[in-house]
């Protein structure tokens, strides 16, 4: 069941945790509480991939100086994680988000869908990915079908949806 983002914020002032730590967004200079939830090493490129929440209720990518986090909206430090099956992204996620103690509602927060849409609109290999994340299961929204509207998914959605419609009148 998703929370709703006053709720979220409300359940991450309320978690009392020794991993919260200070982080400077990126181009901003602004300072928030940040909670490092999980790494992840790319299988292609070998490199350490950190990522949080902020205690605004944001999921942003921290630079290994750990002292930076992404702006908002900057979704390019997510692109690497499409290099690995969803489920396993969704398993490390849920792995991480009950080691540190977190409910496990602050995971439907993540920022999947963004991260699908945007890199699909970017194109190039990450967009790729993003289509295999779609082709392995990751289920379609409005967005990803307008960005994907030969995709043999999105036309079999639309299908379906069109016989739907037309099957009112068979009755």
């Amino acid at each position: 069941m998703p929370i709703n983002k006053k709720s979220l914020i409300a359940m991450l002032k309320s978690f009392n945790s020794t991993l919260w730590a200070e982080r400077e967004i990126d181009g901003i200079g602004e300072k928030h509480n940040f909670l490092p939830i999980f790494k992840y090493t790319s299988p292609i490129s070998g490199l350490e991939h950190s990522y949080g929440i902020l205690d605004s209720g944001i999921w942003l990518p921290e630079y290994s100086d750990s002292v930076r986090v992404m702006q908002e909206g900057n979704y390019w430090g997510f692109f690497v994680l499409l290099e690995t099956p969803f489920r396993d992204v969704v398993s490390l996620l849920n792995e991480n988000v009950k080691r540190i103690g977190l409910p496990e509602v602050a995971i439907t927060t993540f920022p999947f869908d963004q991260l699908i849409e945007f890199s699909i609109s970017k194109g190039s290999h990450w967009g790729l990915l993003a289509e295999e994340w779609i082709n392995s299961g990751y289920p379609l929204n409005d967005n990803i079908s307008k960005l994907l509207p030969n995709n043999k998914l999105v036309i079999r959605r639309k299908n379906e949806r069109i016989n739907k419609i037309f099957s009112v009148t068979k009755k």
